[in-house]
């Protein structure tokens, strides 16, 4: 509609539509998270059944119920963990819309999921202290919210500890309700996290920046349910590295003594080495989970691929596979690139 040679019907088109300033947007990847975003804004309205009955309270039911309940608070509480550092951002907002704010900076390693549990640990804490009786919590980070409620199952002995210790501080409320929204509407608990994980305290102004020295679960009980997972693939590597030591099996202790020559170890933790790139670290147990939940889970939404074999590459075959497979499902792509060079 913006090309002047327009004619015919889209020319009329543009005449119509041209009071009204509507402007094109080509419809960007469709992920999970986006759908879940989508169900929280717009709720499915209750349908009542033909026949049902549907009891209306009176005017003077619903005030003594008000009159019996205690006030409800909000608590909108985030994490955040970047390159420098992870922090936690806590909003607490009171019946009469005042706010208490605060930013703290966790100066221990945290990985993102650690830091959301941070959060709501530090945000439940400080409702604690200010008698808040029913609460309502807002937080953006589907994996906490869903094992709160038991949707999730938590998976590992860290986030384990993590739930256990959240649980145990919301069975002191009354009642809370945890629910989750979108980021867009968790602004101010989002900027506290990220001023807190950077360790800016001149750019809060007014509100408090904690420091977190230690976490909320002791890491010594993280430390002996890990070890419980047992021995690893890393196992023969690191007590060849360390001690020198080999299996009895001629061929397997070939190969070990082979592939360790690909390692080294730094402050105790296995590294891989690589060419003209950094050390990589080598992981298992919970760390393997952790990274596999955010590759698959939470903002990063669903990642699927389309394939199709063919017998033969034909320009139909490939015009018909992109558009039913890529623009009916995606919208139509900013850029494709292609190894093919037909």
């Amino acid at each position: 509609m913006h090309k002047p040679e327009s004619s015919g019907r889209m020319l009329k088109w543009t005449v119509e539509l041209g009071q009204f300033e509507v402007d094109y947007k080509p419809r960007t990847t469709i992920k999970g998270q986006a759908l879940t975003d989508f169900v929280l804004e717009f709720p499915p309205h209750q349908e009542v059944e033909p026949g049902a009955l549907v009891v209306i309270p009176s005017t003077e039911e619903v005030g003594l119920e008000r009159q019996n309940s205690a006030p409800w608070w909000s608590l909108f509480v985030d994490g955040a963990s970047n390159g420098d550092g992870a922090g936690a951002g806590i909003e607490l907002i009171s019946p009469e819309a005042h706010k208490i704010r605060r930013a703290t900076h966790l100066a221990f390693h945290a990985t993102n999921n650690d830091a959301e549990y941070e959060a709501l640990i530090n945000g439940l804490k400080l409702a604690l202290e200010m008698k808040v009786e029913n609460l309502n919590v807002f937080s953006d980070s589907m994996i906490v919210v869903y094992q709160i409620n038991g949707g999730y199952q938590a998976k590992g002995p860290r986030t384990e500890l993590y739930l256990k210790c959240a649980q145990r501080i919301i069975a002191r409320f009354d009642e809370v309700r945890l629910e989750l929204i979108p980021r867009g509407q968790n602004e101010g608990a989002d900027e506290l996290a990220k001023l807190g994980s950077r360790h800016e305290s001149t750019l809060l102004g007014t509100v408090p920046l904690d420091i977190q020295r230690q976490p909320s679960v002791p890491e010594h009980e993280v430390g002996s349910l890990s070890n419980e997972l047992g021995p690893t693939w890393m196992t023969p590597i690191l007590a060849y590295i360390k001690e020198g030591s080999l299996l009895d099996e001629k061929n397997e202790a070939r190969r070990i003594k082979y592939k360790a020559a690909r390692y080294v170890i730094y402050d105790g933790i296995l590294y891989r080495r690589g060419f003209s790139v950094p050390l990589l670290k080598c992981i298992d147990g919970d760390e393997c989970n952790y990274i596999l939940r955010e590759v698959h889970e939470g903002i990063c939404g669903n990642h699927s691929g389309e394939a199709e074999p063919l017998a033969t590459i034909t320009a139909k075959k490939l015009k018909e596979f992109v558009y039913r497979a890529i623009v009916c499902r995606y919208g139509i792509p900013y850029k494709m690139i292609s190894d093919n060079g037909k």
